[in-house]
């Protein structure tokens, strides 16, 4: 079971497959959750030197969401 009081950021990989399986969170949640944090913390640690744009990393989340639904 997934904690709702914890940030999806800091949620582990199996707590954030479990929610997205039973539709807790949806991906594109998840994906937004992760973008804030690197846009929030990236440039004092420099940690992502290259990623897809927003906008694509977004619509790949969409497209999860549309697996799910479709229950793959």
């Amino acid at each position: 079971m997934t904690n709702t009081d914890i940030p999806l950021h800091a949620w582990s990989v199996a707590d954030l497959a479990a929610g997205i399986r039973s539709r807790d969170v949806s991906s594109v949640e998840v994906m937004r959750a992760h973008l804030d944090r690197i846009e929030e913390h990236n440039d004092a640690l420099n940690a992502m030197v290259a990623m897809l744009p927003e906008s694509a990393a977004l619509a790949a989340a969409e497209e999860a969401d549309r697996a799910v639904a479709r229950g793959y």
